[in-house]
């Protein structure tokens, strides 16, 4: 098993539930200093209390990107960012108000755009972000999820040769039981 100094900075966007609360859990289980990233406070808290001593929160809505600037422009260089937060709208292209098809690109494309711009990474650190089955496997009332999803995985891809030589790498789980999906 991997292990981290203590000084390896891990921000988990998207921490407090789910898959980045396993990641941020593993990270901090090997040593690493995590700092968990999300929109609810309350959520963050509970997610530090559970995974254990010494991990930092910062409240932070991704979407919003005077609260991406702010907290890069205050924060540390990382060696590592995962990004697993999204804002998803699943349903009918007819059905789905431009407002959710907005909140979709900004809280997954848009955030991970900024992301790449604004944080500073050590040397040797990476940035992971979050795609899905959808962006290879389309299905009925996914157009928007599979749009973003390709999205992202096209940014990485580019962003790979950009930041070299930071990593750049895309997990694309399939329905994993973290509560988003109903029938996973």
């Amino acid at each position: 098993m991997t292990t981290f100094e203590h000084n390896t900075r891990v921000l988990v966007i998207g921490g407090s539930a789910g898959i980045g609360f396993a990641i941020a859990k593993l990270f901090h289980r090997q040593g690493a200093t995590v700092t968990l990233a999300a929109r609810s406070l309350a959520g963050l808290d509970q997610a530090a209390r559970d995974i254990g001593p010494d991990v930092a929160v910062a409240q932070l809505d991704i979407t919003q990107r005077s609260e991406l600037e702010h907290f890069f422009a205050s924060s540390t260089r990382w060696n590592h960012i995962v990004v697993t937060a999204a804002s998803l709208t699943f349903g009918p292209l007819q059905t789905v108000a431009l407002e959710d098809a907005q909140r979709i690109f900004d809280s997954k494309f848009w955030a991970a755009y900024h992301i790449a711009r604004l944080a500073q990474f050590e040397d040797g650190g990476s940035l992971t972000l979050v795609s899905g089955r959808f962006a290879q496997r389309a299905g009925p009332q996914t157009a928007l999820i599979s749009a973003v999803n390709a999205c992202v995985e096209g940014f990485a891809r580019g962003l790979a040769s950009e930041l070299s030589p930071v990593r750049v790498n895309v997990l694309s789980p399939g329905f994993v039981d973290t509560g988003m999906h109903p029938e996973a």
